[in-house]
């Protein structure tokens, strides 16, 4: 699986073809073909499922979602709800067990006595 990752990271990072003219804007040829065929919308459902690919998809994101040439590939990606998914994947849940605490979290308090005055 990870080969398979690593052969997409490849391709979409691969160089970009020079344009003919110097107006046209640069079209890279793997990452238009990874738009159309919904490739963004996999990898956001690879980062839903809590599983060895979200890592990968995560490396495979960062590769498609670089240069000008990503530009429409991270508009797919913020209207298929990606950046929810990929920031609960950054923050995830951590859990604290009630032994890791060396100190109590804070002393009872007790009521002051009051001056004689």
């Amino acid at each position: 699986m990870e080969n398979c990752f690593d052969a997409l990271c490849s391709a979409l990072s691969s160089p970009t073809p020079t344009p003919f003219s110097a107006d046209a804007p640069a079209v890279h040829p793997v990452k238009s073909a990874f738009l159309d065929g919904e490739g963004v919308e996999l990898l956001v459902l690879m980062l839903k499922a809590k599983n060895l690919s979200r890592t990968r998809a995560i490396k495979a994101l960062d590769h498609a979602l670089q240069g000008r040439e990503g530009a429409p590939l991270c508009e797919r990606f913020v209207e298929a709800l990606g950046l929810k998914t990929l920031f609960a994947a950054f923050m995830g849940r951590v859990r604290w067990p009630s032994s890791s605490f060396p100190f109590s979290p804070r002393p009872p308090i007790s009521p002051l006595p009051a001056h004689p005055n």
